[in-house]
């Protein structure tokens, strides 16, 4: 529930209106607001905007600074005495064509230093602060690419110990948006990253695999390379076989049409079993999954069985499943087997098609 309240957040400030306002105020003579640059391989440009309040009058200011070295900046001074000073925008801009900096944003009161925000600002990023959207990040092409939220308790910050998320939205080239929570949780637990579709799906090719996760983990959505989700069969890789005997080739009993090693699953969508019409007689077929051998034939009831038919008569067949859903998925290391009769004079064929996926 809190990570549904979270990416709602997510959504809102992607498409909606910004969020409720966030207030930062420098209440007493000794309150400042200041800009750490941990190195001097970047110029960081610096906007400030703020208005200064006393019971009479209110006076909007604004301050430009200019940071080519590693060292703390004051870049919104204190106010004056019976004033209240409400910063109402920072905009912090690496202006750097290569080099990052990492910056912190902090108020001081003259004695104590509270961190707001640390970040590594790119070559060409901006971190933005708003009383009307809290923090956020551009790129050096001016797309949004994070922004940071207050968590259900009211945590605005980011890389805070407890209650604490950073969020790296969605744009035209990650199509993802990857939330990183660590709301109630030890200090020493790591934190939890997901990566929520927003509008978009991660791209797979016909033929191709998706990069498999970890039990227990999280799976974006997957579409073609022409953006049409993967909805049928739920993999993009189906595969077909046809397994052929003859009269040559006798009874089958038990042998792998496919087969699967430990930590893998045969997920079958479709089946099919036809007959030669030269065939003497009827040819039972049964056909289903077992690490080495199908489930004993009972009167009553086996489990793991696709296809089971009796006799199937010279120039015949039937077919279950149409590839459109899956009709049975085999357990870790079982293999697709078959045992059938001799089809005398003839032959007999099974179609299959499936997928295998981790189990």
């Amino acid at each position: 529930m809190k990570r549904l309240f979270l990416l709602g957040l997510l959504l809102g400030a992607m498409w909606g209106p910004g969020q409720a306002e966030a207030k930062l105020v420098l209440g007493d003579t000794n309150d400042t607001v200041e800009i750490v640059t941990a190195s001097a391989v970047s110029t960081i440009n610096v906007y400030a905007a703020w208005a200064d309040i006393t019971s009479t009058t209110l006076t909007p200011g604004m301050t430009n600074s200019l940071v080519t070295t590693a060292t703390t900046t004051t870049v919104v001074a204190a106010p004056a005495a019976s004033t209240q000073r409400q910063v109402k925008m920072l905009t912090v801009y690496n202006s750097h064509a290569s080099s990052s900096n990492a910056i912190s944003v902090q108020v001081y009161d003259g004695t104590n230093r509270a961190v707001l925000i640390k970040y590594t600002l790119l070559a060409g990023e901006t971190l933005q602060w708003s009383e009307n959207e809290n923090f956020r990040i551009l790129d050096a092409v001016g797309n949004i690419k994070g922004l940071a939220f207050k968590t259900p308790n009211g945590d605005p910050f980011i890389d805070d110990t407890y209650d604490a998320m950073k969020v790296s939205v969605v744009n035209n080239d990650a199509r993802s948006a990857v939330v990183t929570e660590d709301g109630d949780i030890p200090p020493s637990t790591a934190t939890v990253t997901q990566t929520a579709a927003v509008g978009y799906c991660a791209t797979v090719a016909h033929g191709s695999n998706p990069t498999a996760v970890a039990a227990a983990g999280r799976a974006g959505n997957k579409c073609n390379r022409a953006g049409v989700p993967f909805v049928i069969n739920g993999h993009p890789n189906i595969i077909t076989k046809e397994f052929t005997w003859a009269d040559a080739d006798g009874a089958q009993t038990d042998a792998a049409i496919v087969t699967v090693g430990a930590g893998n699953v045969i997920a079958v969508t479709s089946i099919e079993a036809v007959c030669d019409a030269a065939n003497t007689v009827a040819v039972a077929v049964r056909v289903g999954f077992g690490t080495a051998s199908l489930p004993a034939l009972s009167s009553k009831l086996a489990t793991g069985i696709l296809i089971n038919h009796p006799g199937i008569p010279a120039g015949s067949g039937f077919a279950r499943g149409h590839g459109g859903g899956i009709i049975g998925i085999g357990a870790d290391n079982e293999d697709l087997r078959i045992t059938a009769e001799d089809p005398v004079t003839g032959s007999c064929s099974v179609m299959v098609s499936y997928y295998t996926v981790e189990s």
